[in-house]
């Protein structure tokens, strides 16, 4: 196993990583309040921060079924990524795009979260299998990609003004 990857050395990076993005994040969202980011929209702030939170959620759901509860790591991502679907929905429905919504809405939500997910397997194998690139710089870069998919389909398509789901 590469170093990098032993447990005593991965999750102080992956803590350290979480804590700069939730830190940048924060920054921005204190700069915004006080009207130093004006061309960046309260909306985009408001997604950043619940975008790190959605994470936050969905690595704790998985350490605690992986750690503390011995689930199969398979299993385990499944429920993590539902739950943070779930916590996405909610927070991104009342406090981002300030929505309402119903069943048609949050189904049209896990939709498009299963097609950024789509997007980033597809990605991923791309970027390991057929160019080569190192899985953790592919897992970023299509990290990215989801994130701006994820907001482009929420705010044109699950939570667009005027639409009543």
């Amino acid at each position: 196993m590469a170093e990098w990857l032993r447990p005593e050395v991965l999750v102080p990076l992956l803590v350290l990583g979480l804590a700069a993005i939730a830190g940048a994040a924060g920054a921005a969202w204190l700069l915004w309040r006080r009207g130093k980011l004006r061309a960046v929209s309260g909306e985009v702030v408001r997604y950043l921060v619940i975008g790190v939170l959605t994470t936050v959620v969905s690595i704790a759901v998985y350490a605690l079924l992986t750690e503390a509860l011995a689930v199969n790591y398979l299993l385990a991502n499944l429920i993590s990524w539902v739950a943070a679907v779930v916590f996405a929905y909610f927070t991104n429905r009342s406090f981002v795009f300030r929505a309402q919504g119903g069943l048609r809405q949050f189904l049209l939500f896990g939709a498009s979260r299963l097609l950024t997910l789509g997007l980033e397997y597809g990605g991923l194998l791309l970027l390991v299998e057929g160019l080569a690139v190192h899985e953790l710089l592919a897992k970023v870069i299509m990290q990215a990609a989801v994130i701006i998919a994820n907001y482009v389909l929420s705010k044109w398509a699950v939570f667009r003004k005027g639409r009543q789901v």
